[in-house]
């Protein structure tokens, strides 16, 4: 990664180098980091995804793009710092010392905000425990059952090539979509497929939950309505497929094959084809 940036750097400075004014080779500078920061953000993402996609078996494109829509931005930014500094050093002739004094305020405010991010990210993780905790409390066939539902739903969300932000939305509602096994009237033999209006209203208080609240609001319109969100005819799916491979206290497990085939005889009806399609392309990477 650090290679190809490097050799894109020393590409464009070698290509469009010369005599010329002070102004030129500044400009010249700044084309050749900007070139080299958007090639290492490239590779970076290509590399990464390409891990993930073979250790998970999920589809590398999807991986690539969460990335990029995530950090890409963020990433490229930082190649700012890295101009500012070049500027102070040589064309304001500060030297390698001043320039690092005046760029550190600005590498420590990306450390300041990397590590809000992540408090923010552990945070949401923590609420979301102490939510899947007290489904397994109330009901351990429930929280088994989120739990799959919640990975399925990331794994069609990156197969579908969403944004990142959209793939973690997808994956909270995927946790969320039995939270009404923690009313006191449950009304589905200990097990709720698809998450009551008064839970699901409730979560407009929390931000993050909040996101969730269109997939978990219409996961029971079928798709032939024509109103479906696409995060609620991924956890549509998703739930559809989980409990007819696992079955439940009401019906019987059919297995992986069967499971898939129940869910394909709705598609175009009670499930969105495209999101039919992802999961057979998820089965079939899948068998050994």
């Amino acid at each position: 990664m650090s290679a190809a940036g490097g050799f894109t750097f020393a590409g464009c400075v070698h290509a469009f180098g010369g005599a010329g004014s002070a102004d030129s080779r500044l400009g010249l500078v700044t084309f050749a980091l900007v070139a080299a920061d958007v090639v290492q953000c490239l590779a970076n993402a290509a590399l990464v995804g390409g891990v993930v996609a073979i250790s998970q078996r999920v589809q590398w494109r999807g991986q690539v793009a969460a990335l990029l829509t995530s950090s890409g931005l963020g990433y490229i930014a930082q190649g700012g710092v890295a101009l500012l500094l070049y500027v102070l050093w040589v064309p304001a002739g500060l030297g390698l010392v001043g320039g690092l004094v005046f760029t550190a305020p600005s590498l420590w405010a990306s450390r300041w905000s990397l590590a809000q991010y992540g408090r923010q990210a552990r945070a949401r993780e923590g609420t979301l425990a102490a939510l899947v905790t007290a489904i397994e409390v109330r009901s351990p066939s429930a929280a088994r059952h989120t739990a799959a539902v919640a990975n399925l739903c990331g794994q069609l969300a990156e197969e579908l090539a969403l944004p990142a932000d959209e793939v973690d939305m997808v994956k909270t509602a995927g946790t969320l979509h039995d939270l009404d096994v923690l009313t006191v009237d449950q009304g589905r033999h200990g097990h709720g497929h698809g998450t009551g209006l008064a839970p699901t209203r409730a979560m407009g208080e929390v931000t993050f939950l909040a996101v969730a609240r269109p997939a978990l609001e219409f996961q029971r319109v079928p798709f032939a309505d024509g109103t479906l969100p696409k995060s609620a005819a991924i956890l549509a799916v998703a739930d559809g497929y989980i409990l007819a491979r696992d079955g439940d206290g009401t019906q019987e497990a059919l297995g992986e094959r069967a499971g898939f085939a129940a869910v394909r005889r709705e598609s175009g009806t009670r499930y969105d084809p495209s999101v039919v399609d992802a999961l057979g392309r998820l089965l079939r990477r899948a068998r050994p």
